[in-house]
């Protein structure tokens, strides 16, 4: 997939699911695209993995088996390295590179128990061991990163939704003096997992000040781009012609 992002691969390979989103936005998408427009979300859940079963499974055989692969401190440490540098074929042209790890304001590791499609799952009525993997994940210190990869002339974008981890690394680029490399902040803050009350509005006017400006995900901008929402339109059925049809599949749900 990263080849054919990156012009390498003319024919793009085969995904089981759409490759990215935010939960919200990939509820909304998955929902009507296999015709589940349920009213409560937790029956909606259910009708799109109903609807996805076997695509669902696909991918879940696929990512068990790179589990060891992705998990190396080896492969991280080359991909950072490319990242920051210009892409040798066409600098004019955007390069992708995905790097398999967590990120913070230190370097280590962290266990974490993971559920592969839990966007697209209810994970708290799965109780199957199976669905879960445990896995043991690098940690990018990505403010030190950032610092080492780029100077103030450069273009940075900082597009972050990492669920509570934009407290550990934003005050501590901010305090180690970063903000002149950053040009933009897109993020979603995640104020239910702050240590002090009003911490993402704190963040948010210390760019602003600078200026900076700060865009959210889900007001000035959704959780997908152009490739996710061809996947859709191209590998799932749209949705059934009448709201009747639809609330027949809620209730074979429960709804």
């Amino acid at each position: 997939v990263v080849d054919w992002l990156n012009g390498y691969r003319t024919v793009k390979p085969e995904i089981p699911v759409p490759e990215g989103g935010s939960s919200m936005q990939t509820w909304r998408l998955f929902g009507r695209r296999t015709g589940c427009m349920c009213v409560s979300p937790k029956k909606r859940l259910k009708c799109i993995r109903n609807a996805s079963a076997d695509r669902i499974a696909a991918m879940w055989a696929n990512f068990r088996g790179q589990v060891a692969r992705l998990n190396s401190s080896e492969l991280v440490q080359r991909a950072l390295i490319e990242a920051k540098m210009p892409p040798l074929r066409n600098k004019w042209r955007p390069r992708f590179t995905f790097i398999p790890a967590a990120v913070s304001n230190r370097t280590g590791w962290i266990d974490i128990k993971s559920h592969l499609l839990g966007i697209i799952r209810d994970r708290t009525h799965d109780h199957d061991p199976n669905a879960f993997v445990q896995m043991r994940l690098p940690i990018v210190d990505v403010v030190t990163w950032i610092a080492e990869s780029f100077r103030p002339e450069d273009w940075v974008v900082l597009k972050m939704d990492i669920e509570g981890a934009e407290f550990n690394i934003l005050p501590e680029l901010i305090e180690r003096g970063g903000l002149p490399l950053v040009d933009m902040l897109a993020w979603e803050c995640h104020p239910h997992r702050e240590h002090v009350n009003g911490q993402c509005g704190q963040i948010r006017d210390q760019f602003t000040r600078a200026g900076i400006p700060v865009i959210v995900e889900g007001t000035h901008y959704i959780g997908y781009d152009k490739r996710y929402v061809t996947d859709f339109a191209d590998g799932f059925p749209l949705p059934p012609p009448d709201s009747a049809e639809l609330q027949k599949v809620c209730r074979e749900v429960g709804e």
